[in-house]
């Protein structure tokens, strides 16, 4: 076939220097998904003197598909420079700069957007900056986004990250008033009701700073933070009952935060048991405490509900796990590890005749006769049927179980997936026709774990905002959100499934990269690597490998060496016996993967950053969002001798 019975090429083979005949053979090889070659098309076009916006565009786009980014960006903004309310490129302009590090620039080209052609703009990107702009300290930014997102959607979400920043920034009056615009539009919001609880506490207003933590942890429970705050509150104001009463309702849900022993420290010297505060500053409270807390943990599930509405399956008795210190090089023992004992809840599974659910960030069921069941819910929102989406029939039985911080990798291994095992492990067997409602699907972890389930996508309903029902509801007991203990028999369900079998030979030493993150990162990671390298290290990046990679990979482990971060929940997978070296900002140091490498019989050791205020060269710290945030410095021969 000749060039001159192709359709396409006629304009270009009667006028070659034309450029109109190039933009139209683009516009049908980038339609045929010959992209390079539409490229060379569109070129060819701004050649021969075109100077259409759309076509600079549609190059910009090319590159960007065939991921030449600086190329794309120099072609968007030839784009603009030609029309400056092109609003594709902007759009495109913000999403590329965000990606290429330059959130400032993202944030421009959006408000360019938004100010020029609002229905090009999203709240999806405003909320994603936000949450970058609050993480990396620059709070001024935040609210430019959060103000953005409450114009979109007057939600309580949105004016809690609203009413955050204006917090960090020091204004305390905007916050409150933006956590209670977000109290009227959600009443039980827990979050909210608590941060409110938290400006009043900055303002030395400790009355009211307990009103507002004391309806958070009723309205959930298992928010640590709200009982240690009240705590704090009623020692403030020198109720010291119900300050010790309310730090051992902390200690049930966490037993590794320093802030609490520090708390029942300070009030056993107030009230004279001078005895006592040592050793409740070496994480161990007084025997009489220790024996009520384990009454406490025993009686933490009571039913509410009649027997004909909501039946128990109790899986896993009440447990208290003595855990051994973790091994350090450090002068003393991390207070975070001092306190060695857990509390371990019963486990069960709630089966419910048509029992009804609610899941939007936080998770809320009920019996048919609308009794709310704070033993498997997070909020009471269910209880507000007149704010809740159309209720969803799912048939003979549905097994509910999204959870809340879920996108994170951690939390979904621990304690969203092992919610499954406790279906089984009750005795119930899960059908091809049972329907499973779980979170919707952020990262390709999400949908390669479940795929190695064998549960097929008719059974799954993926939602992060749904209101459901069926003839028979089975919801497992919640296994933890900001403070999870990981178990044996978790780490064995997890192996069980997703662990390669026989092995994988031979052993391997392992570096975790902290990879694309806004913090906590290794400022010096370069020089660690190449010092592990002597040691025949390999570095990798957990967060580029699909799940099965990063499962075979740890499962190949003899050594690993890892700053802390989500990365590290790939520490299951490694064989009994692994020696795992964690590194940790001083700033911020936490028990979790001390407390899996122990389930899943690991040998655990742990490595303190330098204190970035000593170092000359971060004299200038960065703006930190919180504790967690901290980046980390490591001393080369502290490694070397912890090696």
């Amino acid at each position: 076939m000749t060039l001159a019975n192709q359709s396409h090429f006629v304009p270009i083979l009667t006028a070659p220097t034309a450029p109109e005949g190039y933009e139209q053979l683009m516009e049908v090889l980038n339609a045929s998904q010959n992209h390079q070659a539409a490229l060379n098309a569109g070129l060819k076009a701004i050649e021969y003197g075109s100077q259409s916006p759309q076509l600079f565009y549609q190059v910009a786009l090319l590159y960007q598909t065939l991921d030449q980014l600086e190329l794309a960006y120099q072609y968007y903004q030839t784009c603009l420079s030609l029309d400056t309310h092109y609003a594709p490129a902007l759009y495109n302009l913000s999403f590329l700069c965000f990606h290429q590090k330059e959130p400032i620039r993202a944030l421009e080209y959006h408000e360019r957007l938004r100010n020029i052609n609002p229905k090009f703009a999203t709240m999806g990107f405003y909320s994603t900056l936000g949450k970058h702009f609050l993480e990396s300290g620059s709070y001024s930014h935040a609210l430019t986004c959060w103000l953005a997102a409450f114009d979109f959607e007057r939600s309580s979400a949105n004016a809690l990250n609203i009413g955050i920043t204006y917090r960090k920034l020091g204004n305390h009056e905007r916050a409150i008033e933006y956590y209670k615009t977000g109290l009227s539009l959600d009443p039980e919001s827990s979050w909210v009701t608590f941060s409110l609880g938290n400006v009043y506490y900055d303002l030395n207003r400790f009355s009211e700073a307990m009103t507002y933590y004391d309806k958070a942890r009723h309205l959930y429970p298992g928010r640590v933070e709200a009982h240690i705050q009240y705590a704090s509150s009623a020692a403030k104001l020198e109720h010291y009952d119900i300050a010790i009463q309310a730090a051992l309702d902390a200690l049930l849900y966490c037993q590794s935060d320093r802030k609490i022993y520090q708390l029942l420290a300070h009030i056993f010297e107030q009230e004279g048991h001078s005895n006592w505060v040592t050793p409740c500053l070496q994480g161990q409270i007084p025997s009489h405490l220790d024996q009520h807390l384990q009454h406490k943990n025993a009686q933490r599930w009571q039913p509410l509900t009649s027997a004909d509405d909501y039946h128990r399956h109790s899986v896993h008795p009440v447990q208290v796990w003595d855990v051994p210190l973790p091994k350090t090089l450090e002068p003393q023992i991390h207070p975070s590890f001092l306190s060695r004992r857990r509390y371990l809840a019963e486990t069960f599974v709630a089966q419910i005749a048509d029992g009804r659910a609610y899941y939007r960030f936080d998770p809320s069921v009920a019996t048919s006769d609308h009794q709310w069941i704070p033993e498997v819910s997070c909020s009471r929102a269910v209880e507000k049927l007149e704010k809740l989406p159309t209720l969803q029939h799912l048939g003979d039985r549905a097994i509910f179980i999204p959870q809340r911080l879920s996108d994170n990798y951690y939390h979904w291994t621990f304690d969203t997936l092992p919610r499954l095992a406790l279906i089984q492990q009750a005795g119930f067997e899960i059908h091809p026709s049972d329907r499973i409602v779980v979170n919707a699907p952020i990262h390709p972890f999400h949908q390669q774990s479940l795929a190695q389930l064998n549960l097929s996508q008719e059974q799954l309903l993926f939602s992060n905002c749904c209101h459901i029902t069926a003839k028979e509801l089975l919801v497992p007991s919640l296994l933890g959100d900001s403070y999870s203990t990981p178990t044996p028999w978790m780490c064995q369900f997890l192996r069980d499934h997703f662990q390669p079998h026989p092995l994988p030979q031979p052993r391997r030493r392992l570096y975790l990269r902290r990879g694309e993150t806004n913090y906590r990162q290794v400022l010096n990671e370069d020089a660690v690597i190449r010092l592990l390298e002597n040691y025949g290290f390999e570095a990798i990046s957990p967060g580029s490998l699909s799940f099965p990679e990063q499962v075979a990979t740890l499962a190949a482990a003899e050594v690993v060496v890892a700053p802390h971060g989500a990365g590290n929940t790939n520490f299951v997978y490694c064989p009994p016996g692994t020696a795992v070296i964690e590194i940790f900002s001083p700033e911020y140091v936490v028990d979790f993967y001390w407390l899996l490498s122990q389930a899943a019989q690991l040998d655990y050791g742990y490595l303190l950053g330098e204190d970035l205020a000593n170092l000359p060269q971060f004299q200038d710290k960065r703006n930190y969002f919180g504790r967690h945030c901290h980046d980390i410095w490591v001393d080369l021969e502290k490694l070397r001798a912890t090696l």
